[in-house]
């Protein structure tokens, strides 16, 4: 019979606390971090491994990342979640350095020396996890997650790091190939790895078809005969999130797809535009402030290059 360790409620809490912050449920995500600290302050926890106390840290870099909170506070949180992981095992350093690839990621504006020094970070989380898959306990301190959730972040790691070169391809043109190249291998690698273990549904999944569509944004551009593959991957990924305001953006990966394979196609582009401007009406699907910040130059390149009634209604989007 398995029993639950102060640990494995630790890393459980942690968990429902991401998932608030990404349902955007901050006040119950806050309420979370506040009764995972409470607790890591007890006798009791002393004896923990420093990584619990360090992914804790993380996930509330995280969940201040979603709010769109300034770089500066979220890295001082950051901060402490790295001077915090243990010298004895992997996964709280791997996973301190994907959210610092994320928040780069986040906060770089497209720049393409930021995006870089993003993908530094990821590329040593991936180490990291890979490590910490091998690590049994042996010689090192086991693990304060098990073997499926160092997986699916290692999985998830390489999505995200798929993501920058798909941006880089975009805008770096002296490298342009070498991360055209890399942002469908990782896509692919990652989508290819949850089906191959049996996955057939859940946000997991339709973010690594999410990002196999993003890839293909720039890859069109190159291999217009890939947009099919695109398209599908996309559209598989709207259907099976559980984010209404993730559907949205994965609508407007549609139509930067779209814009660059069929750029005739404008009406089909406009109802993709008009379906995310209005579904900011509804709280479920309204991006936050630091979203709709930060897709706005794409936003900006659909609207003028489908022209009016759609630059009216982006600009009265971004005006309030």
């Amino acid at each position: 019979m398995w029993i639950m360790t102060l640990g494995d409620k630790i890393i459980q809490e942690l968990k429902i606390a991401a998932e608030k912050s990404g349902k955007k449920d901050f006040g119950e995500a806050d309420t979370i971090f506040l009764q995972v600290f409470m607790t890591l302050q007890t006798e009791k926890a002393s004896e923990l491994n420093p990584d619990y106390r360090s992914v804790a840290y993380t996930e509330q870099a995280a969940s201040l990342r979603w709010r769109g909170v300034h770089e500066s506070v979220t890295m001082l949180v950051l901060a402490e979640a790295m001077r915090l992981h243990s010298q004895a095992s992997y996964f709280g350093e791997a996973r301190a350095l994907e959210e610092m690839g994320l928040i780069g990621r986040y906060s770089s504006n497209d720049e393409p020396s930021k995006l870089r020094g993003s993908l530094a970070s990821l590329d040593r989380a991936i180490e990291g996890y890979k490590k910490a898959l091998t690590n049994d306990g042996s010689v090192l301190q086991p693990e304060i997650a098990d073997k499926k959730t160092i997986q699916d972040r290692l999985w998830r790691t390489y999505g995200i790091a798929s993501v920058n070169h798909s941006i880089l391809a975009g805008t770096d043109e002296t490298n342009r190939t070498k991360h055209l190249e890399k942002a469908v291998e990782y896509a692919r690698y990652e989508l290819n790895q949850r089906i191959e273990q049996g996955e057939t549904s859940g946000d997991p999944l339709a973010n690594a078809y999410h990002t196999v569509g993003e890839a293909h944004i720039e890859l069109v551009k190159e291999k217009p005969e890939t947009y099919d593959e695109g398209r599908a991957a996309l559209e598989k990924a709207r259907d099976i999130h559980s984010s209404p305001m993730v559907r949205t953006v994965i609508e407007l990966k549609m139509a930067l797809l779209e814009i660059n394979t069929h750029p005739e196609n404008k009406e089909g582009v406009g109802e993709l535009v008009s379906g995310i401007i209005a579904a900011q009406t509804d709280t479920s699907s309204a991006w936050t402030p630091a979203l709709k910040d930060r897709l706005k130059s794409r936003m900006e390149r659909i609207a003028n290059h489908i022209g009016e009634p759609y630059v009216t209604q982006l600009n009265r989007f971004y005006s309030t």
